[in-house]
């Protein structure tokens, strides 16, 4: 009888954890919020859509300026001023009208702060800041905007790109300290210095092109090459690793998910190959469709009628 009254305990006390943990995992600024369950119109521009969602988690949209929020769907609009928050097992896409794209992993929190493309000066840019969790941006080159700038901010590093591939991680302490334990075993170099100090850790991956990468705190830069690693905390700017198993595990962390079903490391790159190539078919036909409207708004060309031929002119009789 006190076995089944102590293993009764014992499931009370992990139900009640597990409850504490998923309400934990709730951002503190959504905690209390009666959140809605569709979407609401903004007084913001609109920028993009929300793409594929999966996962057991929830995403929410927070319009701060009018402290309302609500779960958002695949295919809802979000706009500038938004928030967007990727709630406990959940990955999504946020997919821009001006091509560019966003994945949010698991306990994610992306601001939407300015978005701007215009196809006459052939120039696109956007500004986001990041405050939690893992995302991929793509800031992808479109034919019809060649300048293309894409910054995001965080709390300890500014990351700036025109037009490549790139990953982004929030670390807490307690994260930090285990990654720095694990690296000290594995007997791999790491900026000592940053363990000193309390904050959140910025790391950047590079996975297409190059991508600038700033310190907030000693305003050291670094320009991050493929399969290069650098983070960026309360104690500076950290000394890039080269390590691309690092860089495939983020990736494979992130898109497999939202790609299709987990498959083994081994045929990762298959993975982002495919989303890739889903996301560079999804472009084209974005530009073709953007072409077309460009030709319908065209003025019409002015046709000259062309005048009857002049019949020849015979300088004598022809007859025999």
């Amino acid at each position: 009888m006190k076995r089944i009254h102590l293993l009764s305990f014992l499931i009370a006390i992990i139900l009640f954890l597990s409850g504490s943990i998923v309400f934990a995992r709730m951002p503190d600024i959504l905690k209390g919020m009666n959140i809605e369950r569709k979407y609401f119109p903004s007084g913001y521009k609109k920028v993009g859509k929300m793409g594929r969602i999966t996962g057991k988690g929830k995403v929410v949209i927070l319009r701060k300026e009018i402290n309302r929020a609500f779960y958002a769907d695949e295919g809802d609009p979000v706009h500038e001023k938004d928030s967007i928050y990727t709630i406990g097992d959940c990955r999504a896409r946020i997919e821009f009208k001006e091509g560019n794209l966003i994945i949010m992993s698991e306990d994610s929190a992306l601001d939407i702060d300015k978005v701007y493309f215009s196809s006459k000066e052939g120039k696109k840019s956007a500004l986001f800041h990041m405050w939690a969790g893992k995302i991929i941006c793509y800031a992808v080159k479109l034919f019809r905007y060649p300048e293309v700038e894409l910054t995001l901010k965080t709390k300890t590093a500014i990351v700036g790109v025109r037009g490549t591939k790139f990953g982004v991680e929030i670390i807490s302490d307690k994260v930090k300290q285990s990654f720095l334990l694990e690296r000290l075993i594995a007997g791999r170099g790491i900026h000592i210095a940053q363990s000193l100090h309390t904050g959140p850790v910025t790391r950047v991956y590079g996975i297409e092109g190059r991508v600038s990468v700033t310190s907030l705190v000693d305003g050291k830069s670094y320009l991050l090459k493929e399969n290069e690693i650098i983070s960026a905390g309360p104690g500076g700017l950290g000394r890039p690793i080269f390590n691309p198993d690092g860089v495939r595990r983020f990736l494979e962390n992130i898109i497999s998910p939202i790609v299709g079903p987990k498959e083994p490391a081994s045929e990762l790159p298959e993975n982002i190959t495919r989303e890739r190539d889903i996301m560079t078919e999804d472009m084209e036909r974005r530009e073709d469709i953007e072409n077309v409207k460009q030709m319908e708004i065209r003025e019409p060309e002015i046709h000259h009628e062309t005048p009857p031929p002049t019949p020849p002119t015979h300088g004598g009789s022809c007859s025999p």
